[in-house]
């Protein structure tokens, strides 16, 4: 053979082959012979083409040959080119999502509730292991807190975000006398600085303000300070991550999924669409025999948080890629529908 072969570019009909090799590899798990994907095919080319094709295709990074002989199996690279082509045509997803819309309509309680629906949903269709994000840390940003003394001892938080989302946790101040007056006026100092700030920043100054609370609130330092730590770490709670492992996925527990999950979430530069990190592609070295699709749900078009499925390379993109896309449309919408009459 002669002539330079140009690493990474394809003709028409490489991408053609590329292709149906992908999808062969995905559904049978094995590497694929030039000769069985002409039977399988009926592709109007010689064997001794098709074969000269992988051996391009090899040379071009797509396709690595794992033994002496025998079919050829598709790099990351292959992966990336059968996502990037991909024409997503599915009516069996349109019908089951319509099912499920219906069904969620009814049970989306609070954002805790329709995460771990979500996880557990996005688990039994997709039948891989499924996330549920619950915050965007530099997406949502606050309006405002309130505070509510509901016992002698209890305080229920209420944090009203940018996209009329409302979070609320009730906290327990113990050994300190609370009173109304201090409690609103906690309220208004918190409220003073927290407008406008993200998540992620709220909590790094919350130390700052932990520690000239003291100065600035003399009068009720110890409750002022009490209520902040607490506070601290209700908004915590809110950044975990809900996981669901299908039954045929128990290999992957063996690796710390939650802090993992979150670096690839921070990496994301750009998230406003449904994205597929294909093994290496991750930036996590445990990652890099999986694929990873992620699709952002809203509220009022404001980014709150994040869905995504976690399988092998050989997954069902077509399937799990309109699965994602269009599920995370019905939450957003639900959500938006829910927390619109919320809005301060």
């Amino acid at each position: 053979m002669t002539g330079k072969i140009v690493k990474n570019q394809l003709n028409k009909r490489e991408l053609f082959i590329l292709q149906l090799l992908v999808k062969e590899y995905c559904d049978t798990k094995k590497p694929i012979s030039s000769k069985y994907l002409k039977s399988r095919y009926h592709l109007d080319c010689s064997s001794a083409t098709l074969r000269n094709m992988f051996y391009i295709l090899e040379r071009k990074g797509f396709l690595y040959k794992p033994y002496t002989s025998g079919g050829r199996i598709p790099t990351d690279s292959a992966f990336r080119v059968y996502v990037n082509h991909l024409i997503h045509i599915n009516q069996y997803i349109e019908i089951e999502l319509k099912n499920l819309r219906n069904e969620l309509k009814n049970r989306i309680v609070d954002l805790d509730n329709i995460l771990f629906i979500a996880s557990k949903l996005m688990s039994k269709f997709t039948n891989e292991m499924s996330f549920s994000f619950g915050i965007t840390i530099n997406e949502q940003r606050f309006r405002s807190i309130h505070f509510n003394q509901i016992g002698q001892s209890r305080i229920l938080t209420l944090l009203f975000l940018s996209s009329g989302l409302v979070l609320d946790r009730i906290f327990y101040i113990n050994d300190i006398q609370i009173n109304h007056k201090n409690l609103k006026m906690t309220e208004n100092f918190i409220n003073e600085f927290i407008e406008g700030k993200t998540l992620s920043e709220f909590k790094k100054e919350l130390g700052d303000v932990i520690n000239n609370s003291k100065r600035e609130l003399t009068n009720y330092s110890d409750m002022a300070s009490n209520i902040l730590m607490k506070l601290k770490g209700v908004i915590s709670e809110f950044e975990s991550v809900h996981i669901e492992i299908s039954s045929n996925k128990k290999e992957i527990c063996n690796i710390p999924l939650e802090d993992r999950i979150k670096n690839l979430i921070a990496r994301v530069s750009k998230i406003d669409n449904t994205n597929v990190f294909i093994g290496k592609e991750t930036g996590d070295k445990k990652f890099e025999d999986v694929s990873i699709i992620t699709s952002p749900f809203k509220i009022n078009n404001e980014i709150t948080g994040l869905f995504g499925i976690l399988g092998p390379k050989t997954m069902a993109y077509d399937f799990n890629i309109d699965f994602m896309k269009n599920f995370s449309k019905i939450i957003s919408n639900l959500l938006t529908a829910k927390f619109n009459n919320w809005r301060i």
